[in-house]
């Protein structure tokens, strides 16, 4: 009896060639992520837009005045304004500017003691009246409205 030979498939030891390979990537993804803190931050993920009933994007478009983020040219005038004066006063200047608020506040300028106490108690509440000039209130006004 002669014996045939068989032709094998040889797809196992390749299978497992690909598993090793596979492990070794997840293994250097592994340690690149250990290693370096940036990479352990997610990014933020994208909003969609929503679309609404007609199919538009409910978002606003760039160029939009209205739209969040948007400045307009006097905003951002009056923002390099502020700045600017922050940046050029420093701590000290403020303690010498209230140092001599208070100095002539005690000696008896009304503007200044006005400007000190405003600073440090706040600004006194105006009483407001609302009301008609025949004296009724607001609410006598209200229930007249309704019942007429």
């Amino acid at each position: 009896m002669v014996k045939k030979k068989t032709a094998k498939k040889k797809a196992a030891p390749k299978k497992v060639a690909k598993k090793k390979v596979a492990k070794k990537k997840l293994a250097k993804r592994a340690a690149r992520k250990k290693a370096s803190p940036k990479r352990a931050i997610k990014k933020p993920v994208k909003a969609t837009k929503k679309p609404t009933n007609n199919g538009n994007s409910t978002s606003f478009k760039k160029g939009n005045t209205a739209s969040k983020g948007q400045m307009s040219a006097m905003a951002k005038h009056k923002k390099a304004l502020t700045t600017a004066f922050s940046d050029a006063v420093t701590t000290s200047d403020v303690i010498k500017i209230a140092k001599a608020l208070v100095k002539k506040a005690k000696k008896g300028e009304v503007k200044a003691a006005k400007e000190v106490l405003d600073r440090c108690i706040g600004k006194a509440v105006q009483p407001v009246e609302v009301g008609s000039e025949d004296g009724k209130s607001l609410a006598q006004l209200i229930s007249e409205a309704v019942n007429d």
